[in-house]
C-alpha cells in the first residue's frame, strides 16, 4: 500500500484490495486552519482504517518507508505486507 501525499492524496493498493487499485484522499484545499486540521485527520483515520482492514483480511505488515522526492518534492509513505500463515 503507498500513500502519497500532494493534493489530491492517493492510496494506491498493489495488488488491488477489495477490488480497489487506488483510492483518492479528501482534498485540503481550504483557508482555515481547522478545517485543513479537520481533513489531515480524517485522511490519517482512512489510512489508519486500511491499515486495520489489511491486518484483519490477514495481511502482515512487514515494513514502512517514507521518502520526499521528485521535482515536485511528492510525500510517500510505502507499507509492505505479506500475507501471513
Amino acid at each position: 500500500m503507498t500513500v502519497i501525499g500532494r493534493v489530491p492524496g492517493i492510496v494506491y493498493f498493489t495488488p488491488t484490495f477489495n477490488g480497489q487499485s487506488y483510492v483518492e484522499l479528501e482534498r485540503r484545499f481550504t483557508l482555515s486552519k481547522d478545517k485543513a486540521k479537520e481533513v489531515i485527520q480524517s485522511n490519517e483515520g482512512f489510512v489508519m482504517q486500511k491499515l486495520d482492514e489489511l491486518s484483519a483480511a490477514g495481511w502482515e505488515l512487514v515494513t514502512t518507508t517514507s521518502q520526499t522526492g521528485g521535482k515536485d518534492e511528492t510525500d510517500y509513505v510505502r507499507y509492505l505486507f505479506r500475507k501471513a500463515y
